[in-house]
């Protein structure tokens, strides 16, 4: 079997609040079949084929798996293993269930907070304690796979297989699904006729395609640029500095500075810059120069403006210091680099 040597991961799951649960805005994902589902008419779409590139190496497993076996499979992240560098590196349609029979399921205010109940309180709290794939039965009398996708003993994602007709699942049974769908809220010969769109399998061939999933996935976290991924590890473990890295973001135009941060999460300086340059692999300064560096770059391709107002802009008092910031960082001065890449354009 083929493991790739890297790659790109994380995503961030957005939480909201509902009936005093954990809400995951954008719930639910999948690979499904396109088609009408009955009387409501709700519509499983495909994903469009794309390029394969080392940044979607992960996707291409999780597609593959789809196209050899019929079955859906979507991730929910623990240490944004499907994000880099602020930015999803895999297809929304994996970001949870987006079936029809689920996008039904949870079309109800009641019957989303039950699925988040069942799938990211329950199945996923199960699989950090299990450490192995495992069948869960959700609210909804779906039967899947759920894999926990580990590395180095820590538990990283969980990866859901199934989103299938599975022979004695609870919703193969008419009369429990109706009164399942009743005591939702949600039309229930919709959501029978959205349970027959699904394709077939078994219990068995669920559980080896997690069983193969799981030694995938775990051999592609394994083989990871490990110093940048325990980096996105050290920050989801330090609150203090994932706060101060996303102002730095926000704020990069700004006089911006380690001191006034520090007091912001309540640090002193001195630990603070510790800290981040610890779980960053490089100093607040060097991670706030890159930020306003890379938009600089943008305004020079993109804009007229005249390298002094750029400076300004991305949050530099002094142009000359400006420029020997940029050539530190790009081995070009800023007109220069204006020159060579709108050239090319």
């Amino acid at each position: 079997m083929f493991f790739p040597n890297t790659i790109q991961r994380y995503y961030i799951l957005n939480l909201s609040v509902c009936q005093n649960k954990s809400v995951a805005s954008g719930y639910a994902a999948g690979i499904h079949i396109t088609g009408n589902t009955g009387a409501m008419g709700y519509t499983a779409v495909m994903p469009k084929k794309r390029s394969t590139t080392a940044g979607n190496l992960f996707q291409e497993l999780l597609e593959t798996i789809t196209a050899l076996t019929g079955v859906s499979t979507v991730i929910y992240d623990r240490a944004r293993f499907t994000v880099r560098a602020g930015r999803r590196q895999i297809d929304w349609t994996f970001d949870g269930h987006r079936s029809a029979f689920c996008t039904l399921a949870r079309s109800t205010p009641a019957g989303r907070c039950a699925c988040i109940a069942s799938d990211v309180d329950e199945a996923v709290a199960d699989a950090l304690t299990r450490g192995e794939p495992y069948l869960h039965t959700c609210h909804a009398g779906l039967i899947e796979a759920v894999v926990p996708v580990m590395y180095r003993g820590e538990h990283i994602a969980t990866v859901f297989c199934g989103q299938s007709q599975v022979n004695g699942a609870p919703a193969s049974q008419k009369r429990w699904l109706y009164r399942r769908a009743k005591a939702f809220g949600i039309d229930p010969s919709a959501l029978y006729a959205a349970y027959h769109s699904l394709n077939m399998t078994d219990t068995d061939k669920l559980l080896r395609i997690g069983k193969l999933l799981s030694l995938a996935l775990t051999q592609l976290a394994e083989t990871e640029d490990r110093a940048a991924f325990n980096r996105t590890l050290a920050l989801t473990r330090n609150p203090a500095v994932r706060e101060i890295a996303a102002y730095a973001d926000a704020h990069f135009r700004e006089q911006v500075s380690i001191g006034r941060l520090a007091k912001r999460v309540r640090h002193s300086t001195a630990y603070l810059s510790r800290l981040f340059h610890r779980s960053m692999g490089k100093t607040f300064s060097d991670y706030l120069a890159e930020r306003r560096i890379g938009w600089a770059k943008h305004l020079l391709v993109t804009t007229g403006l005249s390298v002094a107002d750029i400076a300004e802009n991305v949050g530099y008092l002094r142009q000359s210091y400006f420029a020997r910031k940029f050539k530190a960082l790009t081995g070009l001065t800023p007109l220069e680099y204006r020159r060579k890449y709108r050239r090319t354009k």
